[in-house]
């Protein structure tokens, strides 16, 4: 789910984050809390579908509902919690959230 994060927004032409940080210092959308409900089983190697889509932005946290699908059969739905974070100015081993950029924001609504 996590890689299904990242593609959506890649999906909505924000850059990946390794450009991100060198364009603005944002350095990923961190995860701060995932819920998940499972409905059916699956296993190493079915093909599965995952639907990502931005469901609530507030104005530092963001909520990400993923659907994963295996052909027409619902198997979970999650919900993930994220901010956007940059490094710390006096530390670059921490990171700090930061309000969403008014600009990615928009390329995902």
């Amino acid at each position: 789910m996590d890689a299904a994060s990242l593609h959506f927004f890649m999906t909505c032409g924000v850059p990946p984050w390794h450009e991100l940080e060198r364009i603005n210092g944002i350095i990923g959308t961190p995860l701060l809390e995932h819920r998940t409900r499972f409905l059916r089983s699956a296993t190493y190697g079915e093909t599965i579908e995952i639907r990502t889509e931005a469901i609530e932005w507030g104005s530092k946290a963001f909520v990400q509902r993923h659907t994963i699908f295996r052909g027409e059969d619902l198997i979970c739905e999650s919900h993930e919690t994220r901010v956007f974070c940059v490094r710390e100015l006096h530390d670059p081993k921490r990171i700090r959230a930061i309000p969403i950029p008014e600009d990615i924001r928009k390329l995902c609504d």
